[in-house]
């Protein structure tokens, strides 16, 4: 079964980049409730918190520039990338607001440079699955 190729505007991008955003918020929100569900109940150390919480995010934003990316069928490299970015910025502004003392540090910049690196992968296989399915 063949898919229809449509022409995609300015508009129906940024509809795709805003529902990869919301989209990988709420999936990062709803597994970080479940692991706190977890931590609530089992006697998993605290320190797990910043690795996991690491390994969720890269998850979230991975899969969705994966389904975003796929959806606008075009620069998946630039869009993942596009969504990885204004996602964490959007979290480090808030980190910034709602943290005193708040820095960027070796281990923020680590995230960063991952996030930015699995978002851009996560469009080009997006794209390319996308592809393949035609």
């Amino acid at each position: 079964m063949k898919k229809e190729v449509t022409e995609f505007t300015t508009y129906n991008r940024f509809l795709h980049i805003l529902k990869a955003l919301i989209f990988s918020y709420l999936f990062t929100f709803a597994l970080i409730f479940i692991y706190s569900i977890i931590l609530a109940y089992t006697n998993i150390s605290d320190t797990t918190i910043p690795a996991v919480v690491t390994g969720i995010t890269i998850f979230s934003i991975f899969l969705s520039t994966v389904i975003y990316c796929g959806r606008i069928a075009t620069a998946g490299l630039v869009n993942g990338v596009i969504i990885s970015s204004i996602y964490l910025g959007i979290v480090y502004v808030l980190g910034s607001a709602f943290q005193v003392g708040f820095t960027l540090n070796q281990q923020s910049i680590l995230l960063i440079i991952s996030v930015l690196i699995v978002g851009g992968v996560g469009g080009i296989i997006g794209v390319n699955f996308n592809k393949l399915q035609r």
